[in-house]
């Protein structure tokens, strides 16, 4: 099942809960949310149909990691607490898809899922490192760009969730200065478990079954001709001009990659190319919360990360280029291409 090349790593044992922690009850749970009717966020249907009370069954996550490690070690020390959250949320999410709800928003689509995972992930990091900030993709935040910073997004590719379709993915970062220093993404239908941080090489596990951990590569296609590179939207936020990009991009890509793909989920997307599974990605407009995790883990995972530019990639760069590193050369001309 795992392919000939990975290494495999012992994984960690899970951490047993212990006394004298705090846990988030339901009522507060539903106190904070209630808060967020009037918010920035701007979330319009909050009438009691969310059963937020059904969430302590997940909060047990709260009740782990309960010794406050000190702040210099924290990207070293997140990724078990970082791990476990997005495990925990993808279990809750496996449940809620065949039944979750679409919710009115004024900027996405949206659905209830997408506020319960995000609430059973940001209460596990905030349980064990309370003073480190958020930037989530419902909750909303800053970018901060000095100091520790969370960037979390639920559900990466919520329109595939709600049509019940595998391809989507929870992704949990964490950017120091404005740099990303660790990153874990789940995805819940192929339970697969992705991990990296500065200092650990990118690795794999199904978290329901493997006792270790199976490091992973990207591919060695050296070819253009040979590899899928897929696309990511982004937002329109110029009266069409920016998907016009889009459809230039891929026009260049059809005549020189085969068969680029928009599948609508970038967290998922960077996956393929960390496994090696396609050779590159290329998403016009990212948010910070769509690229933190992902593209750190194609890094770790020997590829290369850059903007349009060519640019050494950030959690707040513009544009995103993942690729085998092979290739990516070539990518970047044919992207100036498209653009000219």
């Amino acid at each position: 099942r795992r392919l000939c090349h990975q290494r495999h790593i012992p994984r960690p044992k899970k951490a047993r809960p212990t006394s004298g922690c705090k846990l988030t009850p339901p009522t507060a749970v539903r106190e904070e949310y209630e808060k967020s009717h009037s918010s920035p966020c701007g979330y319009f249907l909050f009438s009691g149909d969310l059963s937020l009370s059904k969430l302590s069954n997940y909060y047990t996550l709260a009740t782990m990691h309960t010794n406050k490690e000190p702040i210099k070690n924290v990207a070293k020390d997140a990724l078990q607490v970082m791990e476990e959250a997005a495990t925990a949320a993808g279990k809750m999410l496996l449940k809620e898809q065949p039944i979750n709800k679409r919710l009115d928003a004024p900027k996405d689509f949206l659905t209830d899922a997408d506020l319960k995972a995000e609430e059973i992930i940001l209460s596990a990091l905030e349980a064990q490192y309370p003073d480190i900030p958020f930037l989530s993709e419902e909750r909303g935040g800053t970018e901060l760009k000095e100091g520790y910073l969370w960037i979390v997004d639920p559900i990466d590719g919520t329109i595939n969730f709600f049509q019940q379709d595998e391809h989507y993915g929870i992704s949990v970062g964490l950017a120091n200065n404005g740099l990303a220093v660790a990153g874990v993404i789940y995805l819940p239908a192929r339970k697969e478990l992705f991990s990296a941080s500065k200092s650990i090489a990118s690795r794999a596990s199904n978290p329901d079954t493997d006792t270790e951990w199976s490091e992973i590569a990207v591919n060695s296609q050296a070819h253009l001709k040979d590899c899928q590179v897929w696309v990511g939207w982004g937002k329109e936020e110029h009266g069409g001009k920016d998907h016009e990009k889009v459809y230039n991009l891929i026009r260049e890509l059809d005549k020189h990659t085969l068969y680029p793909q928009i599948r609508n989920s970038a967290t998922s997307d960077l996956m393929m190319v960390a496994r090696g599974r396609i050779a590159g990605f290329v998403f016009p407009k990212p948010d910070p919360f769509d690229i933190a995790a992902g593209c750190l883990i194609v890094e770790k995972a020997g590829g290369t990360v850059t903007d349009f530019e060519g640019i050494p990639w950030s959690p707040f760069s513009k544009s995103i280029i993942a690729s085998n590193g092979k290739i990516h050369e070539e990518l970047l001309k044919l992207i100036k291409q498209s653009a000219g």
